[in-house]
């Protein structure tokens, strides 16, 4: 995959990411559904505080007293970091549905969530000379995520849309992107 089509020495190579992975809704019962909209707060207020903080200047409703959230702001980055995942470790509890809490801050969006049943089991699958874990129920956590993922991948660029695929080798795609 080109991802900086501007960097001729860049590497291009495939990307791994590694997110976590938290309860999200739908919940079972209200105790989750409280937790969840605590831990979102607290994420919001360690990675960008200005929102929490425009949040209580404009006196809207949060699931942390106001009290509270203005205490946790003081507290160094890191500080508060830690004590986000203290409060992660502590709310976890069995459930169905788990996914990338960070999706979830605004609300806005419908992200994606992934059955547990599909992530309970490890398979190792091949990846390039080597086998890598993977979920047992890869194929339907890949079809959450991006619906027919089997499908070719084309992104569009300011000029044309460009095909990628795994059996070409990105140096082509170089060639191709750079107009050489």
């Amino acid at each position: 995959m080109i991802e900086f089509p501007d960097r001729k020495n860049a590497n291009q190579g495939i990307w791994i990411d590694i997110f976590p992975l938290d309860i999200v809704p739908p919940f079972n019962n209200k105790k989750d559904a409280d937790n969840f909209e605590m831990a979102r707060e607290l994420l919001t207020a360690t990675s960008h505080p200005q929102i929490i903080k425009n949040t209580i200047k404009a006196n809207k409703p949060l699931a942390i007293s106001y009290d509270r959230l203005n205490q946790f702001l003081k507290l160094p980055y890191r500080q508060r970091g830690i004590q986000f995942d203290n409060f992660m470790s502590k709310i976890f509890s069995p459930t169905e549905n788990v996914g990338q809490l960070r999706l979830y801050r605004t609300g806005k969006d419908k992200p994606t969530a992934y059955s547990v049943k599909d992530i309970a089991e490890v398979v190792y699958l091949p990846f390039e000379q080597i086998e890598i874990p993977a979920p047992a129920g890869w194929a339907n956590c890949l079809t959450s995520q991006y619906g027919d993922w089997q499908k070719p991948a084309i992104y569009p660029s300011h000029t044309r849309d460009y095909f990628y695929s795994a059996e070409i080798p990105y140096t082509e795609y170089f060639k191709k992107t750079l107009f050489l």
